[in-house]
């Protein structure tokens, strides 16, 4: 039966197979869920880039990417989301010295870096670094764009180099 709050989830459905997608869509949205199809890895992180997915439905004997493979990446994201979950405000003052976990990434402030869980190290230059450990202090608090680059740069910025930016 369809109820208020199944009717705002969203569900995906992975399958090379055309006739299962569709079946598996229609049974699904009569009990009121929203369904998207995808035929395989590719257009399964593509729906999942583009829109929030509450569950996916995912064929294991897939050719190309398998449904194994897939799982293994749709873990790492569960990780993800739970240890986000589990960072409050009020770590704030433990995330100077411990890794931060949010989306996909991990921001290591000790060790200055940061990591996305599938593509690995991310590049950063010293001031985004900065900016973004600033960032991950002052959760749900909300600074000006010139206390943002006066604190991450660690010294009093100049209006004009603000209004230059």
């Amino acid at each position: 039966m369809a109820d208020g709050h199944s009717a705002q989830r969203r569900v995906l459905v992975v399958d090379d197979d055309p006739k299962i997608g569709r079946f598996l869509k229609r049974y699904l949205e009569r009990e009121g869920l929203r369904v998207d199809v995808a035929l395989g890895g590719e257009q399964m992180r593509e729906s999942m880039c583009t829109e929030r997915t509450d569950l996916v439905i995912l064929d294991l004997n897939m050719p190309g990417d398998d449904g194994l493979t897939l799982t293994r990446e749709l873990l790492a994201r569960i990780r993800s989301v739970l240890r986000r979950a589990a960072v409050s405000s009020s770590d704030a003052a433990k995330a100077l010295a411990s890794d931060v976990r949010f989306s996909d990434f991990c921001l290591s402030v000790s060790g200055r870096e940061l990591r996305h869980e599938i593509q690995g190290t991310v590049p950063l230059t010293t001031l985004e670094f900065d900016l973004l450990a600033l960032l991950v202090r002052n959760a749900h608090r909300v600074m000006s764009r010139a206390q943002l680059l006066e604190q991450a740069a660690g010294r009093q910025l100049t209006a004009r180099l603000i209004l230059q930016s």
